[in-house]
């Protein structure tokens, strides 16, 4: 439905393309996953960001959502913003434990801008975790939009 009232209205064409972005698969470390199944009691989660580095809750999330949230930080551990549009660099990460639980997470680690000592966000994963990130290549759905009126026509 927006597709079509941006159409419209904006006289917007599109096409849609796969492409091929640099991401990491986040699969079991070596000496196994370090997690806590989630309890009924757990609700709420979010991260707070401080001189002593990023510290991360995740309350009753699969390692599916993990990984997304976990993408959604990537500016934080590293360290680009993306150059297209100025907005915090957004990294692909995919799910690839098998692990099929709910857990509760916490995990801190180092920010890219070198203000926080301690681990970076790999060892930080593989350590605190037993989970590890492994760069790969992800394909990607991508909406490229070919042309748009900069004024939108009237109602």
């Amino acid at each position: 439905m927006l597709q079509n009232l941006l159409t419209e209205r904006f006289r917007m064409t599109i096409h849609r393309e796969i492409k091929v972005i640099d991401g990491y698969d986040l699969v079991v470390g070596k000496g196994g996953p370090r997690l806590k199944e989630s309890v009924e009691a757990a609700e709420g989660g979010g991260g707070q960001f401080g001189p002593d580095g990023a510290n991360l809750t995740f309350n009753k999330v699969t390692m599916q959502a993990f990984a997304t949230r976990l993408g959604m930080r990537a500016s934080d551990f590293l360290g680009r913003d993306s150059i297209s549009t100025g907005s915090p660099a957004r990294v692909r990460i995919v799910d690839k434990t098998g692990l099929t639980g709910i857990y509760d997470i916490k995990l801190h680690y180092a920010l890219a801008s070198g203000d926080a000592l301690g681990e970076d966000v790999f060892s930080a994963v593989q350590n605190q975790l037993g989970l590890s990130l492994k760069p790969t290549k992800v394909s990607v759905n991508m909406v490229v939009v070919d042309r748009a009126e900069k004024i939108p026509t009237e109602n």
